[in-house]
C-alpha cells in the first residue's frame, strides 16, 4: 500500500512516496548511502535487502507498488516483490530497465506495479506484472500520482487525487515548494482514504522524498507515521552530468 506523487521541474524532478504497511510487519531500515557495482545509490531497505524506492546518480528514480487489483497468485514459496528494484535500480534508461525485466522471470512474484522516473530521458514509465506477462506503459512527463490500497484501491486512488488535483496549482507555483504536506496530510479525514493512512490493521509507516536537479539528487526520509514524525538528514549524490 502506498501514494506516489510526481512533479517535474527545471532539469529534474521532485517526488514524494508514503509506504502504508500492516502494524505487525517488521521495521525497515532508514534509507542511507549505498554502492552497488561502485555505483551511489540512495535507498531505504528491508531487513533481507530487498527496497520499495531508490534514487540513483544518473537522477534515475524507481517507486514499487502492490497491485492490488490483479489476482494472479504465485505458486508457492513466493518471492518477495522487494527484489525488484535491486535487479534495476543502477540502470539510467527505459529500455535498459525493460530489456533487464524481461531477462529475470517475475513468476515466483506477486503481481507489482514499478514506477520508473528518468531525468536524463525526461520520460516516465510503469511496468505492470500480473502473472501473464510484462506490461510496459509510458506516461507523459507532467505531475502525477499513483496510489495502491488492500482496502479499496480504486476508492483509494479516487480520494487522494482528488487532494493532489486540489493541491496542484499551489504546487506548480512555487518550484522550491514540498510535497511534504499533501503526504501527511489527513485529508478529508484521517483514515483509508487519507494520504497518511490510518486503520486498525495498517497504517503510513514512512515518508521518502526525493529531489532531481541539473547537479545533485537528494533524499530524505522519514521513519514513521509522516504526521507526527521528523524527517532524518538529507542524504546527497552528485549528480552525473
Amino acid at each position: 500500500m502506498c501514494t506516489v506523487t510526481f512533479l517535474p521541474g527545471k532539469n529534474g524532478f521532485q517526488l514524494a512516496m508514503n509506504r502504508d504497511e500492516s502494524r505487525t510487519r517488521a521495521r525497515a531500515l532508514p534509507a542511507a548511502l549505498h554502492l552497488r557495482d561502485g555505483l551511489g545509490l540512495l535507498q531505504p531497505r528491508e531487513p533481507g535487502g530487498g527496497t520499495w524506492i531508490s534514487a540513483n546518480f544518473h537522477g534515475a528514480v524507481f517507486t514499487l507498488l502492490n497491485a492490488y487489483a490483479v489476482a494472479y497468485v504465485p505458486p508457492a514459496p513466493s518471492s518477495s516483490r522487494g527484489t525488484v528494484i535491486p535487479s534495476i535500480c543502477t540502470l539510467a534508461d527505459p529500455a535498459a530497465v525493460d530489456a533487464r525485466l524481461r531477462q529475470d522471470s517475475q513468476r515466483a512474484l506477486p503481481p507489482f506495479r514499478l514506477v520508473g522516473f528518468f531525468a536524463h530521458a525526461g520520460e516516465v514509465m510503469e511496468w505492470l506484472w500480473d502473472g501473464d506477462g510484462l506490461k510496459a506503459q509510458a506516461h507523459p512527463w507532467k505531475p502525477g500520482q499513483w496510489s495502491s490500497s488492500a482496502f479499496d484501491e480504486k476508492r483509494a486512488g479516487v480520494e487522494r487525487r482528488i487532494l493532489f488535483e486540489a493541491a496542484l496549482p499551489g504546487l506548480l507555483g512555487d518550484s522550491g515548494i514540498s510535497l511534504s504536506p499533501l503526504h501527511r496530510s489527513h485529508l478529508p479525514e484521517r483514515g483509508p482514504w487519507s494520504v497518511c493512512m490510518h486503520r486498525e490493521d495498517a497504517r503510513t509507516v514512512s515518508l521518502t522524498e526525493v529531489r532531481v536537479d541539473a547537479e545533485t539528487v537528494r533524499m530524505t526520509y522519514v521513519d514513521g507515521p509522516p504526521c507526527r514524525t521528523a524527517p532524518g538528514a538529507e542524504l546527497v549524490l552528485t549528480r552525473e552530468r
